[in-house]
């Protein structure tokens, strides 16, 4: 039988410096973690700028547009036409879209063409999709 030898002290270091050390970063990071956030709010622009590269990228990426919608209905109740304008902020004009619906006697689709314009007002595109009344899947003029 081996004496007794005791403990050993240095094998138990291996184990309790590691997780000593975490334990503390842990509470240190709590501690003072909140201290070393940035506050976006009390930035001027130019601190945002060199502080947050990120966000300024986001807003730049970003268009800022409005879209115009506008539905013309017929005495039955039907889209006759439906219009779309996308501006920019300033109030310029990106683009159009504008699909005109012609019906049959029975109410059914027959016809949407639709038009896309660019900011100039050109015709940049435009076509015809014709409905069956069969159930027919529709078809690209």
């Amino acid at each position: 039988m081996k004496p007794f030898r005791g403990y050993n002290f240095y094998r138990g270091l291996y184990i309790w410096i590691p997780i000593g050390l975490i334990i503390w970063s842990l509470i240190i990071g709590f501690a003072f973690g909140a201290d070393l956030q940035i506050n976006i709010n009390d930035l001027t622009l130019e601190q945002l700028k060199t502080n947050r590269p990120d966000l300024v990228e986001m807003i730049k990426t970003e268009e800022e547009t409005t879209a115009i919608i506008q539905v013309e209905q017929d005495e039955q109740k039907r889209t006759k036409r439906f219009a779309e304008e996308t501006k920019d902020t300033e109030g310029d004009l990106i683009s159009k879209r504008v699909d005109d619906y012609a019906y049959y006697p029975s109410g059914c689709v027959d016809t949407i063409e639709l038009k896309v314009y660019d900011n100039r007002g050109s015709l940049i595109s435009k076509k015809t999709i014709k409905h069956f009344e069969d159930g027919r899947q529709p078809i690209e003029q």
